[in-house]
């Protein structure tokens, strides 16, 4: 039986159809906003796809070239983020 919002309660790690932890990832598709998985369960053989909803980004304040971003933009954008 479906169960949609166990499945989400529980981050995704098993099937929604059967329970099983037994499930495969395909590619991610990235969409305006969101990203899409499709995903199997080798037990139950059910099929569906994960949604993933941007909700936040973190930048990698490492490999930021900032003198690069300032170039193209003007601003500092680590600075802008309260990241020195």
């Amino acid at each position: 039986m479906l169960d949609k919002k166990a499945h989400i309660k529980g981050k995704g790690l098993s099937c929604p159809f059967c329970g099983t932890s037994s499930i495969q990832g395909g590619f991610i598709e990235i969409e305006e906003g969101k990203a899409l998985q499709g995903m199997k369960c080798t037990e139950c053989e059910a099929q569906w796809q994960d949604v993933y909803k941007l909700i936040d980004m973190e930048p990698d304040a490492e490999d930021i070239n900032c003198e690069n971003c300032k170039k193209v933009t003007g601003k500092n954008p680590l600075l802008e983020l309260g990241i020195t």
